[in-house]
């Protein structure tokens, strides 16, 4: 939202330039997560398992005859 609509919802009446600039300070505050940031970590400080669920498998298997 450009700062001159935020001036225009809060009433702001004083100096444009004052307000823009502490927008400009705040906006990264408030920004969301960049959805493509590639979280690291470092060795041994995860781990991932697959659980295999073998009567699940012939289940489905044996369920289309």
């Amino acid at each position: 939202m450009p700062a001159t609509v935020i001036a225009e919802r809060i009433g702001w009446s004083r100096s444009m330039t004052v307000l823009k600039e502490r927008v400009r300070e705040l906006r990264p505050l408030y920004a969301p997560a960049d959805p493509v940031s590639r979280i690291e970590y470092r060795p041994g400080e995860l781990a991932q398992c697959d659980l295999w669920c073998e009567h699940l498998l012939f289940l489905s298997e044996t369920a289309g005859r």
